[in-house]
């Protein structure tokens, strides 16, 4: 899944929800066609055309509509929940299905902007998605800011996640909230829960 960390001018300012199905969807296509774990680079999807039409159609699921906070399973976006749409893809070749799913990800992203406060001067991207080049560039030109790899900051954009819950943990343990209203809809910043020790 992908998602989108929100922080304004004021650093309280937060808001936090899944934007869709990040390389999800890539991955399993990759994975179903090739036996391979993802598409290096994006190089095959750089190599396809990608099929608007379907495009249209996913882009009306409810959930994009839907204000955050809100937060999406990884099953329910996967090739085998995509349904018939997902038929469409097997009448296109592997490079134009990839194009199509990676432009899909990107609208995906690119509509979660509608529901910030104000548009970003800058999208950082952590996780597998920046090491797809392909998909850098498309996000660049459908963002209205700049977007960098989170490399760039210092950071490992590989255990950016990792790292997240870790910090999240010892806040926990501090018992400093963690959770707040505009990333899981609380009604006020929370500690999360209580640790049980065995």
């Amino acid at each position: 899944m992908a998602n989108v960390t929100y922080i304004g001018d004021d650093e309280t300012e937060l808001l936090a929800f899944d934007t869709g199905p990040g390389n999800a969807l890539m991955d399993d296509m990759m994975k179903a066609r090739t036996g391979e774990n993802f598409d290096q680079n994006g190089h095959r999807a750089a190599q396809g055309l990608a099929d608007q039409s379907i495009i249209e159609n996913w882009i009306q699921h409810s959930y994009f509509d839907t204000k955050p906070p809100k937060s999406l399973d990884r099953n329910e976006w996967d090739i085998a929940a995509l349904g018939p749409l997902a038929k469409d893809l097997q009448n296109l070749s592997l490079e134009d299905s990839l194009a199509t799913l990676m432009s899909f990800t990107v609208r995906s992203v690119s509509e979660s902007i509608k529901h910030l406060p104000t548009a970003p001067k800058t999208c950082y991207v952590c996780g597998g998605g920046r090491h797809n080049e392909t998909m850098m560039v498309a996000l660049q030109m459908a963002l209205p800011c700049d977007v960098r790899n989170v490399d760039i900051l210092g950071w490992d954009g590989d255990a950016t996640e990792a790292e997240c819950f870790g910090y999240l943990a010892v806040r926990s343990l501090l018992k400093l909230p963690i959770s707040f209203p505009g990333t899981t809809g609380v009604p006020k910043p929370m500690i999360g829960g209580k640790l049980v020790k065995s």
